[in-house]
């Protein structure tokens, strides 16, 4: 087995990367990571760590693929040998982000590519473990945008060898980031995530961050350890409020699974074909609204001529303009609205759909339909279209599928959790939580029937969802 350790030279640590590479993955992965932890700890005149560093990188990059290669085709959950393997993935750029982050700033802008570059693949990889990301990488991650905005080294470009496009600027590689985190990522194959890396790489001429918003655009407060939000067209007086524009046009180059549901996330209506149509009746916005009339549903199902005798519903809530009242103004918001005039279009033999309603809906809450036929359809709210002059607006939605039932989840740490089981026949279960951060692999109790939890499969506004094992 090769030394663990190397004399804090870059050339003594070239030498100790050819002996290195006659490891095995798993080993090597190891060892790199004992390496930087070691050379995190150590006093070195600045010039020197960076020589190191810049050494060490190609390594690591390209150890830390084989092992996300390896995990991602794995049936979650993983066991826990293999999620502690897989970890090593994200560790590893953990560990080097930070050695370029210990660098003094007259090496701006290229130790802060590079540390952002690390902190990238990181984020990728914790996305491809099935996990969310903590508000400590974001609140790092804006650190360094801030930073740069405070000393003007944003928009340099550096030679970045690791890709085949020659050269990033921070700026970039934050768009990169932010960009790919936007387009929820958790929806797809884990094994499919780095070609829409590659994807947002190639076209990162084509992202944008403005001071205003767009038609069509996520926003982000930099100041706040928060993932962007899709941009909901209330009014934003915060000064600091950053808005985060995708301007290209899907392409083949990505799987047909990533690319159809892309352009849906983008609103790239043209090409996709909503076919099928169905009038709704009710909306339920928002986890505990939704919850709520679930539960009421299943103890006394309503006919459409008994609203009138519930006194909660006697007054018919007003349906709110898309572009008038500002999300956490509006009392309205998490309230059912009765007999809307509304319409779902779904995408044939998939999950995503557009609603037209005069109703104002916000992009990352849990919706519920209710059709005139009293069925009921739970659904995701992904983005915003607003009417003019208050007409209609157009909704996009991700339709959660499966039979459904709201209970209690009995969670380790936790204790009994409200929460809708989806019962699928073709696919995981899925369980809705309030917001809860759960680790792969954990068991829980539903129905008095043990689950295991596979992965994250939805970070809402004001809730998740995990795919569920047996």
């Amino acid at each position: 087995m090769a030394d663990r350790s190397f004399a804090p030279n870059p050339d003594a640590a070239a030498e100790w990367l050819t002996t290195l590479q006659k490891e095995g993955p798993k080993s090597r992965a190891h060892q790199l990571y004992q390496s930087l932890k070691t050379l995190n700890t150590l006093q070195l005149e600045s010039s020197l760590r960076l020589a190191i560093l810049e050494v060490l990188r190609q390594s690591i990059f390209a150890t830390s693929d084989v092992l996300a290669a390896e995990f991602t085709v794995l049936t979650p959950p993983l066991t826990e040998s293999a999620r502690s393997t897989a970890k090593l993935s994200a560790f590893l750029h953990h560990e080097l982000a930070l050695g370029y982050e210990q660098l003094p700033n007259h090496h701006s802008p290229l130790s802060k590519q590079r540390a952002l570059a690390s902190l990238g693949q990181m984020m990728l990889r914790i996305i491809q473990l099935g996990e969310p990301i903590a508000n400590s990488t974001w609140r790092r991650l804006f650190n360094h945008y801030r930073q740069g905005e405070e000393e003007g080294w944003l928009h340099f470009s550096v030679t970045e060898p690791l890709s085949q496009l020659g050269s990033f600027s921070p700026l970039e590689q934050i768009k990169c980031i932010l960009a790919f985190m936007a387009l929820n990522p958790m929806q797809h194959d884990p094994s499919c995530l780095p070609q829409g890396w590659l994807f947002l790489e190639k076209h990162k001429d084509k992202l944008t961050i403005a001071d205003n918003p767009s038609t069509n655009c996520w926003y982000f407060d930099p100041d706040q350890a928060q993932p962007p939000c899709r941009y909901n067209h209330f009014p934003n007086s915060n000064e600091r409020t950053r808005y985060l524009n995708i301007e290209t046009r899907v392409t083949n180059e990505l799987p047909r699974s990533m690319r159809t549901r892309w352009q849906h996330h983008l609103v790239q209506l043209s090409d996709l074909a909503y076919q099928k149509e169905k009038r709704v009746d009710e909306l339920w916005c928002g986890w505990e609204c939704t919850l709520s009339e679930l539960k009421r549903w299943q103890r006394t199902p309503l006919q459409n001529t008994q609203w009138l005798s519930v006194p909660d519903f006697e007054v018919i809530l007003p349906d709110t303009p898309c572009n008038s009242t500002k999300h956490g103004d509006n009392s309205d918001w998490h309230r059912p609205h009765r007999h809307v005039n509304a319409l779902l279009k779904q995408y044939p033999n998939d999950s995503m759909a557009m609603i037209e309603t005069n109703v104002c809906l916000c992009p990352g809450e849990l919706l519920g339909l209710k059709f005139l036929d009293e069925t009921i359809q739970l659904a995701v709210i992904r983005w915003i279209q607003p009417g003019m002059f208050g007409n209609q607006g157009r909704f996009g939605l991700d339709l959660l599928d499966g039979r459904f039932l709201p209970t209690t989840a009995i969670i380790p740490g936790l204790g009994p959790e409200p929460a809708i089981h989806f019962i699928s026949s073709h696919q995981e279960d899925l369980l809705l939580l309030p917001q809860s951060r759960l680790k792969p692999g954990i068991s829980i109790l539903v129905e008095d029937r043990e689950y295991r939890i596979a992965r994250l499969r939805e970070w809402g506004n004001d809730f998740c969802a995990y795919l569920l094992a047996p």
